[in-house]
């Protein structure tokens, strides 16, 4: 789907929210008290304004409040469906739609569009993949935390029950400012391509941003089969492997896929480089490599952008 497209998409699921999942929801807040239904409905209008500017406006910041933001829609709407109160069509209306939303905006192409929203012309970036471990239930509790403590904390406290309600918001304040910083940061993940080369931005691994200038590249290429895992040898033991019969021997490459899923792309050079790989609680330590090993979420697209700007792939 052409850019355009998919943006106008994204904005016109999103817009539509009032006329799709919000009467489901409305119908299922009927037999709370009108405290509770009044913050609700005003919470969930803020929310659907701050987030049409957000996808109005093609940020990294507006990808991180679109994937904040579609989930949560998508469980107002389950929640309306388990009430019973909405008539089947409502209910119907409701969770098709947040789930289409859903699926567009976690499309690894809708985040290629907003990342490169605020680009300059001539650089394209390629979001990465979330680490593999942070995939399997990190991501979501830190999710459920920013989206559900301040949203309970404001329900408790409209229907009256103010030392939950205080507590909850006391705790939301700082946990969903730690959350909401995790989650933006796996939006500032990128494979970039300029005219004077190749920049991984990813503080997740590394210090600080890294160019590897055209001079220095050998290749972009699909990282050959047993290589991550020969690579993650390396990175435990500082010791290589010994390759396999009729391998090609060649100097390692620093792994950066943190364990993400999908295709992986080698960055080779023709010279070794040093990066300052990032630590804990913002430590570096400089280590060497002949490559990188990053995992984008559109692997082929990146490879041909790279082949129509003369890379070697």
């Amino acid at each position: 789907m052409p850019d355009r497209m998919l943006t106008w998409a994204v904005r016109g699921l999103w817009a539509l929210l009032p006329f799709t999942v919000w009467p489901a929801v409305g119908a299922a807040l009927r037999h709370e008290p009108s405290a509770v239904g009044t913050t609700a409905v005003v919470g969930a209008w803020v929310v659907w304004g701050v987030v049409l500017v957000a996808a109005l406006v093609r940020t990294p910041l507006g990808l991180t409040a679109l994937r904040c933001a579609a989930p949560a829609v998508l469980a107002a709407a389950v929640a309306a469906v388990v009430t019973g109160d909405p008539s089947p069509l409502a209910m119907a209306a409701a969770v098709a739609w947040s789930a289409l939303l859903s699926a567009v905006v976690f499309l690894p192409a809708t985040a290629i569009v907003w990342v490169n929203g605020p680009a300059y012309p001539n650089e394209r970036r390629f979001p990465l993949v979330a680490p593999g471990p942070l995939l399997l239930g990190p991501i979501e509790v830190a999710w459920a935390l920013l989206v559900g403590l301040p949203a309970s904390a404001a329900l408790l406290l409209a229907g009256g029950r103010w030392v939950l309600g205080g507590v909850l918001a006391g705790v939301a304040a700082p946990v969903a400012t730690v959350a909401a910083r995790a989650l933006h940061g796996l939006s500032r993940r990128w494979l970039v391509f300029v005219p004077a080369g190749v920049v991984v931005h990813d503080r997740t691994t590394l210090a600080d941003p890294v160019l590897f200038q055209r001079q220095v590249i050998a290749s972009l290429t699909p990282a050959l089969a047993g290589a991550l895992r020969r690579r993650t040898s390396v990175a435990r033991t500082g010791t290589p492997s010994a390759p396999s019969a009729g391998a090609p021997v060649a100097p390692d490459s620093l792994d950066l896929t943190e364990g993400a899923p999908g295709l992986a792309l080698e960055l080779r050079l023709v010279e070794e480089v040093a990066l300052a790989r990032a630590g804990a609680r913002g430590s570096a330590h400089e280590q060497a490599a002949w490559g990188v090993l990053v995992t984008p979420g559109r692997p082929g697209e990146a490879l041909a952008y790279a082949a129509a700007h003369h890379l070697p792939v």
